[in-house]
């Protein structure tokens, strides 16, 4: 999982890549079983069906920069 985290006077962001709910699951499994879990076929189905079904928001630094009118 890639976090990448930005700081500017008044405004803290946080956005994690993952595409949806499905891919925090997984990889709160894979850090709460120190990676002993391995993802099987049907695990790697139901994080896309939970990806799709809940999605995060890709491009919120984007809206922030022209927000801001970085960009």
């Amino acid at each position: 999982m890639f976090v990448y985290q930005r700081e500017e006077p008044g405004l803290q962001v946080h956005v994690s890549m993952d595409k949806g709910l499905g891919d925090t699951v997984s990889n709160v499994i894979k850090k709460v079983s120190g990676g002993k879990i391995r993802e099987c076929g049907g695990c790697s189905k139901r994080r896309e069906w939970l990806n799709n079904k809940i999605p995060y928001r890709r491009n919120a630094l984007d809206a922030i920069d022209k927000i801001q009118g970085n960009k």
